[in-house]
This record gives C-alpha cells, structure tokens and sequence, in this order.
C-alpha cells in the first residue's frame, strides 16, 4: 500500500478496560458482514474473561444487544441500523471484582 494504510477486517479485534476493571470495551475495526461478531478470544474456554458479563452495550447505539456465550466465542448482536464507518465498540459491564 502506497500510503501505508492498514487494513483491517471484522476479525480485527481490540480490548481495553477501564481503570476500575469492570467494564471491558471490545472493539471492531470492521463492519460486520453478518448480525453477529463471535469475540472467540472470549470463549468460555479461555481465561481472559474471568468475571460474569452484567450488561452489554454497542456505543452509540439505543438498542440493546442480545448476546451469549460458550466454547466458540462471546456473540454479540450487531444491529443492521448501527452508524458509523470505521470501528464499533461493544460495552461489556462485568460483575464487580470482590475485595
């Protein structure tokens, strides 16, 4: 690529969260192509996500977002109304860390 612009798919996925650790943002960096993402790094399999999943949210949008999980991935809802270009960030209120 001449301008060395990257690429990216609907399987490119970042995580962040936030400094109290009970919210964890998921991030597409493509639109999906179909009505669901399946985040598979959070398949309940893998230990990354080791608290339950309270809520989940797509920024920016009103709709609330269906989801489950299990051995292939967390699925995620896209709405075929959601705006937007270029990324989409998923919501995830997780249960509070016990002291």
């Amino acid at each position: 690529n001449e301008n060395w612009e990257a690429i990216y798919t609907e399987k490119d996925i970042r995580f962040t969260r936030s400094k109290d650790n009970n919210t964890l943002y998921v991030t597409v960096l493509d639109r999906p192509s179909t009505e669901e993402v399946c985040v598979t790094k959070l398949a309940d399999i893998y230990p990354y996500l080791d608290r339950s999943i309270e809520s989940v949210s797509l920024i920016g949008t009103p709709a609330d977002i269906a989801w489950s999980r299990d051995q292939l991935g967390l699925h995620l809802e896209f709405p075929s109304n959601a705006k937007g270009d270029h990324a989409w960030c998923y919501k995830l209120e997780l249960e509070p860390e016990s002291k």
